[in-house]
């Protein structure tokens, strides 16, 4: 694995472990992050069917996408059948202006 692709997977990682994730879906497990080779990294999540708690898990995805050559995401999101299940922290704004330690 190349050093931008290391990178990328550290930076999923960190967005997943951040992600906002709405009341009552955050998932349960999640699978192994996937590659498309275009930018983006995604995964399988598996979220508590609100609707039947004693049911199977809803099968959802956890994506982060990459610009160019950049290790930092450009765009971070959680869908369960198309619907967004959370979202993606503001930074301090601290770190917004470059300010962070």
């Amino acid at each position: 694995m190349t050093d931008i692709h290391t990178a990328r997977r550290a930076a999923a990682d960190l967005a997943y472990e951040e992600f906002q994730f709405l009341d009552g879906c955050a998932p349960e497990t999640q699978n192994g992050w996937e590659d498309d080779g275009l930018g983006t990294l995604t995964r399988a999540i598996f979220v508590p069917d609100a609707d039947n708690p004693a049911g199977p898990t809803l099968h959802g995805v956890f994506s982060v996408s990459f610009m160019g050559d950049s290790e930092t995401p450009s765009d971070i999101w959680a869908t369960v059948d198309g619907e967004d299940i959370g979202f993606r922290p503001k930074p301090a704004s601290s770190e917004a202006s470059g300010l962070s330690r």
